[in-house]
């Protein structure tokens, strides 16, 4: 079983949140690209954008998860 620190969770709870709002701005970005693009480059450009995307949500997740075992942890605390 492995056992993690409260202070660990939160570092990454905080390094994950980080990286999200990175991915968001990098979304946002390709968002706005040159309509005259050729058709392949604005293909690349989505194939990107949706894996970008898939990514964040995989990012999310994890992160919700962290939040429940934070949460979880601080309960178990405040109980003892």
């Amino acid at each position: 079983m492995v056992e993690y620190t409260l202070e660990t969770l939160v570092h990454l709870y905080d390094s994950l949140n980080n990286q999200i709002e990175n991915i968001q701005n990098d979304l946002n970005e390709l968002v706005n690209f040159d309509p005259y693009l050729r058709d392949e480059v604005k293909a690349e450009i989505e194939a990107a954008r949706t894996k970008t995307e898939k990514r964040l949500e995989k990012l999310i997740n994890i992160r919700d998860k962290i939040e429940y075992l934070i949460n979880k942890i601080l309960e178990a605390e405040v109980n003892e």
